[in-house]
């Protein structure tokens, strides 16, 4: 399973927003993600890939896109 299905998926479970529309140029803004969707984020890295991000460095992160949040997450499994 890849970053984006996973957070995708969690997407899909929180909110109304429709997950099969989102691509890497998706604005987060669009998808209104709020901090406990980001803690939500993590704890499903965690347990179906076991990456840990660290959500304390996301407002520093300078994430505008979905792309931008895959590849947060991606340097994270490193």
């Amino acid at each position: 399973m890849s970053i984006a299905t996973v957070v995708n998926n969690v997407i899909g479970e929180l909110t109304d927003y429709d997950v099969d529309s989102i691509t890497e140029q998706t604005l987060i803004s669009d998808i209104h993600l709020v901090s406990l969707d980001y803690v939500s984020i993590q704890v499903a890295l965690k347990k179906e890939l076991g990456i840990s991000i660290d959500v304390n460095k996301l407002p520093t992160a300078n994430l505008n896109n979905m792309g931008d949040l895959y590849q947060f997450c991606n340097e994270a499994r490193t």
